[in-house]
């Protein structure tokens, strides 16, 4: 089990996964519906996907959130993909679905 981060800021990260899910859920569900919707301000969509189909950007999106639920508890979570440094609790707390710490996506 991971020491990196408290349980109070697991706790929290969980639940702001859960609740991303669910709008990005909800998202999903009326696209496939049929409604028109703009993707662009949802944070943590990869708009570099634009190409493809709202509802293809929405379940990988919704499979990742739900991937990282699943890690929450682990050694893997929170781990920057690039420099496998764990990413500072602070820049999770407002997207803990990332995998990229700010300091290497700046460096792209």
């Amino acid at each position: 089990m991971s020491n990196h981060y408290t349980s109070h800021q697991k706790q929290k990260f969980r639940m702001l996964l859960m609740a991303e899910g669910q709008k990005v859920a909800d998202r999903l569900a009326r696209v496939l519906a049929g409604e028109d919707l703009r993707l662009e301000d949802m944070q943590g969509l990869d708009l570099r996907s634009k190409g493809e189909p709202p509802k293809v950007r929405l379940r990988r999106f919704l499979d990742h959130l739900t991937a990282t639920q699943r890690i929450v508890e682990t050694d893997e979570f929170g781990l920057c993909s690039q420099c496998l440094s764990h990413i500072p609790a602070v820049e999770l707390e407002q997207m803990p679905w990332v995998d990229t710490c700010l300091r290497c996506v700046s460096q792209r």
